[in-house]
């Protein structure tokens, strides 16, 4: 499934760019970076053909994400974003990722406005591909400014009518140990594990056999990510090799589980998952691939399990592993709800005048996310229900 990415701000487009470095042309229908600084079309290395800079200044929003808000809703960014969807036709596109740094000013203002954008492109059309915001969380204070975990809840709660799904990153868990390799080594570790994922859930699938599965189909992701609104979801990742594994197949998958999650969450409240398996040919088996259907239905909240299958060629070194944890309880998000509650009532005159939000607003915010959760248990205990109804649960 190829990708159309589209970057925005200077963390959504520098991620994009460097998975588009690492994965290749050939795996993107297309690409489009926008941010409200000049300075990131020259940060680029391989993008740049299609950037489109929100408003005029070049200077960037400082952290306000209302401010990049604004800019995104400005008649000529519109028109720029719709010239550039209608002349590339994107509605050809298996999938559309949207990359971002959720607690970014540009990021958090403005990507919920373009996926909004999207929708509105797709209102007439028959088949829409599904529409993922790739999101980073910010890490907690000192390393980024407390404002920016205030962002990332504004912005998650802005893009829940529009996304099909949020995968959310949390920077926290790249944060380097060792003091000289900085943040950069931070950047680069996380840029690496988002580049591995995307190369294996979006690697080509095939079909085992009715019933069996194997093949992964954009629509059939879709129908496992969306609900009435955005799900929030936690990509995984796992790596081995080839020889360690062998064909024991859910070892690789609960390796994915304990050790390869982007944000901390609990697998078992998770409500559906997505795993796409890459293995040497020597190593698949119907039997071994259906264990590892066998080990998500144990593992889950509930049965709707989507999988695809990559059989790589005979002595491949390496298999691995990408999963999409559906609803999963995230205890960061919690966190993020508190300081923002706590940030705004710190600052309350200080946002209320400059940014424009009040008391009245944010309110809103959190109580859509709060609206979120409450529909989100109430399908987990449905899930759970009709898991128990059919006599499979973990023993």
């Amino acid at each position: 499934m190829k990708l159309l990415g589209i970057g925005i701000g200077s963390g959504g487009t520098r991620i994009l760019d460097q998975v588009y470095s690492k994965l290749g042309e050939d795996r993107f229908y297309g690409t489009l970076a926008l941010d409200t600084s000049s300075r990131t079309a020259d940060e680029l290395t391989s993008l740049g053909e299609n950037f489109i800079l929100l408003g005029e200044s070049g200077e960037g929003v400082g952290g306000q994400w209302k401010s990049a808000m604004k800019l995104m809703q400005e008649d000529d960014s519109k028109e720029k974003i719709m010239t550039f969807l209608s002349e590339k036709r994107v509605e050809r596109a298996p999938v559309i990722m949207v990359f971002a740094a959720l607690g970014g000013g540009t990021g958090a203002g403005a990507t919920p406005v373009l996926v909004k954008y999207l929708r509105e492109y797709f209102s007439d059309k028959s088949v829409v591909p599904p529409i993922i915001v790739l999101g980073i969380l910010p890490s907690m204070y000192p390393i980024e400014p407390i404002k920016f975990s205030y962002n990332s809840i504004i912005s998650i709660s802005n893009l829940l009518d529009y996304a099909d799904s949020i995968l959310l990153i949390d920077n926290d868990l790249f944060v380097p140990s060792s003091s000289k390799e900085g943040v950069g080594g931070g950047l680069i570790e996380v840029d690496e594990k988002i580049s591995s994922f995307l190369k294996a859930m979006f690697e080509e699938t095939s079909s085992l056999g009715t019933g069996i599965g194997g093949e992964l189909s954009a629509q059939s992701l879709k129908s496992i990510l969306k609900m009435k609104e955005a799900t929030l979801c936690v990509p995984c990742y796992a790596k081995v090799r080839s020889e360690t594994v062998g064909n024991v197949l859910d070892l690789l998958a609960e390796l994915a589980l304990e050790e390869g999650k982007m944000a901390q969450c609990d697998p078992e409240t998770a409500f559906r998952a997505v795993f796409v398996l890459r293995i040497p040919e020597e190593n698949f088996s119907v039997k071994g691939f259906l264990d590892v259907k066998r080990f998500f239905l144990r593992k889950i909240n509930g049965i709707d399990i989507a999988s695809g299958l990559r059989r790589l060629e005979e002595g491949a070194d390496e298999s691995d592993v990408a999963v999409i944890l559906v609803e999963p309880e995230i205890p960061k998000i919690t966190k993020l709800v508190d300081i923002a509650k706590v940030y705004y009532d710190l600052h309350e005159e200080l946002l209320a005048s400059v940014e424009g939000t009040n008391q009245s607003e944010l309110e809103q915010f959190l109580q859509r996310i709060g609206q979120h959760s409450e529909e989100v248990a109430r399908k987990r205990q449905k899930a759970r229900e009709l898991k128990q109804a059919l006599d499979l649960e973990s023993p």
